[in-house]
């Protein structure tokens, strides 16, 4: 199957000829501008209901989004969107790239056994098949001294047939379950594995808290990112227009050009009555603008 932008060209072209002309987008609206000279807002889209899903792609696509992580079941922390949901994404967002899916086929840990490793290998091509750009997926193991850690040889596997199916590859906030100590080790690996991207609050998945209290860890592994040993960083768990500011000024430290590292993932922030909000997002999108501009990488 032959893809461009990531995408099966048998889905890309249905989505551009089928695209409904009420859902048609915008390519400069003020937002939109920005977002090509800023840090980048992604935008975490449940994606349950059908129904109205086409047109809540397209308010994060006016507001400015530059990528969706699509995820069902927000309840369970996310898990791997259904095929068809996948596609009414891609016809509503068009031909652009920034669909990531998340890959995780059931709630609770991160440690996988052989039925759970088969699921996902099946929704890693189902995703492909729907026109999904990349996945986000983050298998953990417990290493040699009992330590939690990646479990890199699925990894490999889930890469290698990633790459079969043309696929990037994202890192979710599994990285957040490991111990602080590790951390700068596995990200470097991950980095020269070719993982594109990982989503970190910089403080531990089990906390319940957010980005404001990662903030240290955060600044050194944007630090990491910069010399590229480190993928780059997609911050998130938190995020609000009212915290976003301070936090684009806290990692940057004057240092604009880490702007082209970094993106901030946002779920609740973009909501009114549960659906995505064009005008939220365009917000957080102009306060990205004016706090992380910065050339894109």
């Amino acid at each position: 199957m032959t893809k461009a932008n990531n995408q099966p060209i048998n889905q890309r072209q249905t989505a551009m000829a089928n695209t409904p002309s009420a859902y048609a987008v915008s390519a400069d609206t003020p937002a939109q501008k920005a977002n090509t000279t800023a840090a980048g807002i992604e935008i975490c889209l449940n994606c349950d209901d059908l129904s109205t899903l086409a047109a809540q792609v397209v308010a994060a696509r006016q507001g400015g989004a530059i990528r969706l992580e699509l995820c069902a079941d927000m309840a369970q922390q996310g898990l791997t969107p259904t095929k068809q949901a996948v596609a009414i994404v891609r016809q509503a967002w068009g031909d652009a790239p920034g669909l990531v899916a998340m890959l995780r086929p059931r709630g609770g840990d991160f440690y996988y056994q052989a039925a759970d490793v088969r699921l996902l290998q099946q929704q890693l091509t189902e995703l492909a098949e729907a026109g999904a750009d990349a996945v986000v997926v983050g298998p953990l193991q417990k290493n040699a001294s009992g330590i939690t850690d990646f479990d890199w040889p699925l990894l490999r596997t889930l890469l290698a047939q990633a790459a079969d199916l043309l696929l990037e590859v994202n890192i979710h906030r599994a990285v957040d379950v490991l111990p602080m100590a590790a951390r700068p080790a596995a990200l470097q690996q991950l980095q020269q594995l070719g993982i594109q991207r990982l989503l970190t609050a910089g403080c531990d998945w089990h906390s319940g808290l957010g980005v404001a209290h990662g903030l240290v860890q955060l600044q050194q592994d944007v630090q990491l990112a910069k010399t590229q040993q480190s993928p780059k960083l997609v911050i998130g768990g938190g995020i609000t227009l009212a915290n976003l500011p301070t936090l684009c000024a806290q990692l940057l430290q004057a240092d604009k050009a880490i702007a082209a590292y970094i993106s901030f993932h946002c779920y609740s922030a973009v909501l009114t009555d549960g659906l995505v909000d064009q005008h939220k997002v365009e917000a957080l999108v102009m306060a990205v603008a004016k706090g992380c501009s910065a050339p894109m990488r």
